[in-house]
């Protein structure tokens, strides 16, 4: 496929802006035969795997619940580490089916 042909295959509109970023940076290598829905798959995990490791950067991995006297009741991982695992799974999946 031609750069201009690839060009032409521009991200869906309803991904966000991150994901379509990434998109454009994948179609490149992608061949004519490379199926959009893995490509979206794709560009959707990598645009959660940074919003959560974003989260994760200002947030914390350990969430602190404590009682009203602020005395510490119990600590647990920030969901973004569970989303930030899933989306990275997700992501190494595409990648390797589209061989980047």
């Amino acid at each position: 496929m031609s750069i201009q042909a690839r060009a032409k295959r521009a991200p869906p509109d309803w991904l966000p802006p991150m994901a379509q970023a990434e998109w454009r940076r994948v179609v490149v290598a992608a061949d004519d035969q490379t199926d959009p829905l893995l490509l979206e798959r794709h560009a959707i995990a990598y645009a959660t795997w940074r919003e959560a490791e974003a989260e994760l950067a200002t947030t914390g991995r350990v969430i602190v619940l404590r009682d009203d006297k602020g005395n510490v009741k119990a600590a647990a991982p920030s969901p973004w580490v569970a989303i930030s695992d899933k989306a990275r799974a997700e992501l190494t999946a595409t990648s390797a089916r589209l061989g980047l």
